[in-house]
Formats: C-alpha cells, structure tokens, sequence
C-alpha cells in the first residue's frame, strides 16, 4: 500500500510535471519564430525542423499522459487502452497550449498596462482545460478497456421484468441441481454461457437473489461461485 502510494506521488508530482513543462517547452520553441529561423538557416532543413518541433511536443505530451493513464489507476489498464486516451488527450492538449500561448501573446500586444492582470484569468482557464482534457482522455481509456461490459450495461434497458424473472428462476434451479449433485458451484460467466444471456444479466439477478438471502456467493477460489443460502 505504501509502495503503491509513493509510486502514484512520484508520477502524480514529479514526472508528469517535467514532461508537460517539456512539452510547452517544446511548443513554444516550435511556435517561436526565432528559433524556426535559426534551424533553417543553420541546418538548411526548413520545414522539416518546424515539424519535428511540433511533432516532438506531441509526443512529450501524449508520453506524459501515457504514464499517468498507466501508472494512477487503481487497476491494471491495458496499454492499448492507455496508448488510445494518452494520443487523444496528447493532442487536445497540445491544441490547447497552443490557443494558450497565443491568447497571451494578444493580450500582452492589446494593452501593456492591464496584460498583467489578464494573465491570471486565462493562465486559470487554460489549468481547467488541460485537466478536462486529461480526464478525457482517462474516460476514454476505460470505456475502450471496459467496451465489453458498457455493451452489456446498455443493453440491460432493452430487458423487461419478465425475462428477469425467467433468468431468475433459470439460475436459481441450476444452482439448486449443481448442490444436489455434489458438483461444483456455479460462476456467472457459465451460467450467462449455459443460459445464453449477456454476463451483466446473470450478474445483476445473482446480486438481487443474493441481497433477498436466496443465493450466496462463494469466498474462496481465484473466482467466486455461487451457492444456495437457504434450503
């Protein structure tokens, strides 16, 4: 639990950080005409160092997300999943920084005198967006991680009461049989597979026939079974 706490600080304070300033670092380099002038008359490679400045503050961007979407959830993410939320969110924040930059850049140009006070205010919207972004993305990765299960949930509104109760009656006789077999207790999965049903089905009637005390679930194994409560 420490160890888990001391990692997510560390990614959460520190390298997140450093990898998002070297981001914008990286953006205002690219947006910087100086600096683009300077590679291209020093390296005679034009455009082609514009882009790989842009494109490299991309990729800072969409690493940085890529760590926190891996290492802060409580819960093993996919690195598909984490890969397709950080590219997303990486974008949208570079995209952002770059409305940032420029924002600031027109209020420092339309008035000397009162630039200073209107930093604070888009300084604090720019924080709030970045973090919508962030959170966009973190949705993302756990709906494409999750896409299975979202299906079923959604599909659970097209169900009416009557197929519940079938489905309740269904799994509770074949709990009942598997306990005057002697045989092992039964799972949601194969009882969703046996039944031919969405696993979110079975899943939400085993919950409701256990909190009325007809079902129990299983404590020990890697995956808990379900067992009969009463006779």
């Amino acid at each position: 639990m420490v160890l888990r706490q001391v990692t997510d600080y560390l990614t959460f304070v520190v390298v997140t950080p450093i990898l998002s300033v070297a981001a914008a670092t990286l953006g205002a380099a690219a947006t910087s005409s100086g600096a683009i002038r300077f590679a291209r008359d020093t390296l005679g490679l034009g455009r082609l160092i514009d882009l790989a400045l842009r494109s490299s503050s991309i990729v800072v961007a969409c690493s940085a997300m890529f760590t926190m979407y891996v290492v802060m959830p409580n819960t093993r993410t996919r690195l598909r999943s984490a890969l397709l939320g950080a590219l997303v969110s990486g974008v949208l924040w570079q995209l952002a920084l770059t409305l940032y930059v420029n924002a600031q850049s027109s209020v420092a140009r339309f008035n000397a005198l009162y630039a200073g006070f209107a930093t604070i205010p888009i300084f604090l919207v720019w924080v709030y967006v970045s973090w919508l972004v962030t959170l966009v993305g973190a949705a993302l990765a756990a709906a494409h991680q999750h896409e299975g299960m979202l299906v079923q949930q959604r599909q659970l509104g097209a169900f009416d009461q009557e197929l519940r109760e079938t489905v309740g009656l269904a799994v509770t006789a074949r709990v009942a049989r598997t306990f005057l077999a002697g045989a092992p207790p039964w799972t949601t999965a194969a009882l969703a597979g046996a039944l031919q049903v969405p696993e979110a089905l079975v899943d939400e009637t085993v919950t409701t026939l256990v909190a009325h005390g007809v079902l129990a679930r299983t404590a020990g194994g890697p995956v808990a079974g379900v067992i009969l409560a009463r006779d």
